[in-house]
């Protein structure tokens, strides 16, 4: 079993604000855990760190409030479980990576990203396999019109997947550089006895860098 949960069961999951509450709900959860046998798999993989998936600033109040309870009996099976950046939202992004056998995926079917008609390096990419194909077929008047078009959309789209590639290789390292970036913020806003000056620095870089996020992730 894999569920998640949105509420800080422990004192070393919560900073600032009232150190505990909802005592009824609390032992909610906790009976859940021990009648279906969970764990806390982010806790059981980061034993020694405190991280906190919600924050308020005024009054400055930090939780732990999102985490996946999963089987004892699954656990061996989870090789990583994270706290990421979140995407338009007070909350962190929580992930948990387990093994498993899946069948491959096939190719499925391809379609144009129409934003790339945009962009004048893509505009230069296919223009060289319809230069090609209309070199190359240059005075056989015999080859049919639509068989013709049809090789240079064949061109045009193996073209095309290459140029995906490599654009979505380049997103997705500065995906990753910024999530290592934000993280980091994080970690130090996460921090005891930080100034005041600090702390406003840096909730200023981690805004920026989350609004940079934003910018790669809706492009």
């Amino acid at each position: 079993m894999v569920t998640s949960i949105q509420f800080a069961t422990s004192k070393k999951d919560k900073k600032g604000g009232a150190p505990t509450t909802h005592w009824k709900s609390r032992e909610e959860v906790l009976s859940f855990k021990e009648k279906f046998e969970l764990a806390d798999i982010w806790q059981i993989h980061n034993l020694d760190i405190m991280r906190f998936t919600w924050k308020r600033t005024n009054p400055e109040i930090q939780c732990r409030l999102d985490y996946f309870l999963i089987s004892d009996s699954l656990c061996p099976n989870v090789f990583e479980a994270e706290i990421l950046p979140g995407y338009r939202t007070d909350h962190c992004m929580i992930t948990v990576r387990i093994s498993a056998t899946t069948n491959p995926r096939g190719p499925g079917f391809w379609k144009l990203n129409t934003h790339f008609l945009t962009e004048n390096e893509y505009i230069e990419v296919i223009k060289k396999p319809i230069g090609n194909v209309s070199k190359e077929y240059k005075g056989h008047h015999e080859v049919d019109k639509i068989l013709l078009w049809d090789v240079i959309k064949r061109e045009i789209r193996a073209a095309t997947i290459k140029y995906a590639k490599v654009k979505k290789v380049r997103s997705r390292q500065k995906e990753c550089n910024l999530e290592k970036e934000i993280s980091a913020l994080e970690k130090e806003i996460d921090q005891q006895n930080l100034s005041e000056a600090d702390k406003k620095s840096l909730h200023a870089k981690l805004r920026i860098r989350r609004q940079y996020m934003e910018d790669v992730i809706h492009y």
